[in-house]
């Protein structure tokens, strides 16, 4: 049997083990790409109901980067609309679509040294703006403030950069190339990154640049930081923390006054953990997802302050192996979506933790056992994407 299929039987024996109402819940995976070999998928979706999907693909000897606009409710729509029609290797993809007027904002790295690119679209995806190249900046990511608003994050030897695509640009050149950065519902923006073996914070207000860096006290080698805003302006830090027994996930929370609390043990060091993913779920507890030592995915549920609540959740089967996991945010639950050897998994953390079924999105595991890309939209629903078979598949929950 090769990676990439399931006979028929097994595949029907796999869709089987959900309840029906379970299997209404997901849309069957949409080829969303053609001929040619397709990676590094990127997919959003906003509070309307509208999807946007970014990907390359390699066709007759060149690398495109191209842009697919759609919907939660009717899928993927129209022909794909290509963003660089030349890319050298592309590394990463990443899009956003801004919440007030539909528009994409579309990011991706490329070449030897790597450079950065993006393209701001309209509603149809048609491009509207390029941005870049960015000498230096390395694997840039698009996100979405609480109003609505787009930035394009840069981050590489040249320090960290917060850009709006038509706008302002905050600049830390003492950033780590990797710096992670969280926008607070009253439009603070928070950076976190390494730094020769300390972890350091920042802090920018509304309209005003960013201050002086705080050192985090850790009990090891920091790395991987993540960062989660919540509803209520504070923001959770969280780092794999690498000591002599082993690397395990330790947190801090930012105040919105600007106080830092005093770490948090979220995994031991003996777990082995690696993959963090970091979100605030909408009733602001943070939700932590990491793979332990042995494959297998776990989930810890903090209170805003991170403070865990519980022991750690295991998400994925006791047999299971995977490389990490997407969350998805919606208003009634987190959606956590992973892949392993022979199948692409969801399942449903409702507000308060109670754990849904485990759901058989495809049964067929993502190529390169690569971790599938999620979204959630404010308003309810999903979106989910992973490459097989040198396709991208997108599968949408409609709430």
């Amino acid at each position: 049997m090769t990676r990439r299929g399931l006979p028929a039987v097994l595949a029907a024996a796999l869709l089987a083990v959900l309840a029906p109402g379970a299997r209404a819940a997901w849309t069957a995976p949409e080829t969303a790409t053609g001929a040619g070999v397709a990676a590094s998928p990127s997919v959003d979706v906003d509070a309307a109901g509208r999807l946007a999907l970014s990907y390359t693909r390699r066709r007759d000897g060149r690398t495109r980067v191209e842009l697919r606009r759609g919907s939660l409710r009717g899928g993927l729509h129209g022909a794909p609309v290509l963003l660089d029609r030349d890319a050298d290797r592309p590394a990463t993809t990443s899009v956003k679509l801004d919440g007030a007027n539909g528009q994409t904002l579309t990011a991706w790295d490329e070449g030897v040294p790597l450079s950065s690119s993006a393209v701001l679209s309209r509603r149809d995806g048609t491009p509207l703006v390029p941005l870049g190249p960015f000498a230096t900046a390395v694997a840039p990511y698009a996100i979405r403030a609480s109003d609505g608003s787009l930035r394009l994050v840069l981050h590489g030897s040249s320090g960290l950069g917060v850009l709006r695509p038509q706008g302002e640009r905050l600049d830390l050149p003492s950033a780590g190339r990797d710096a992670r950065v969280a926008i607070t519902p009253r439009g603070e923006v928070i950076a976190a990154w390494t730094d020769n073996g300390r972890l350091r914070i920042a802090a920018a207000p509304p309209e005003g640049t960013f201050g002086a860096p705080v050192t985090v006290s850790t009990t090891g080698s920091p790395s991987m930081p993540r960062l989660a805003a919540g509803p209520d302006d504070r923001v959770l830090v969280a780092w794999l923390d690498r000591t002599a027994a082993g690397t395990g996930v330790q947190a801090v929370s930012r105040s919105p006054e600007g106080t830092l609390g005093p770490p948090v043990a979220l995994a031991r060091a003996t777990e082995d953990a690696r993959a963090p993913a970091l979100v605030a779920a909408a009733n602001g507890e943070p939700l932590l997802a990491y793979v332990d030592g042995g494959g297998v995915l776990r989930l810890r549920r903090m209170r805003p302050d991170g403070t865990p609540i519980g022991p750690a959740a295991r998400i994925s089967g006791s047999t299971e192996r995977t490389n990490g996991a997407a969350l998805a945010v919606t208003p009634s639950a987190t959606q956590v979506v992973w892949s392993t050897a022979t199948s692409v998994r969801a399942r449903r953390i409702a507000s308060g933790g109670a754990r849904g079924r485990v759901q058989v999105l495809a049964p067929a595991g993502a190529d390169d056992a690569e971790v599938p890309v999620a979204a959630g939209g404010s308003t309810g629903g999903a979106a989910a994407a992973w490459v097989a078979g040198g396709r991208v598949r997108l599968v949408r929950e409609r709430g």
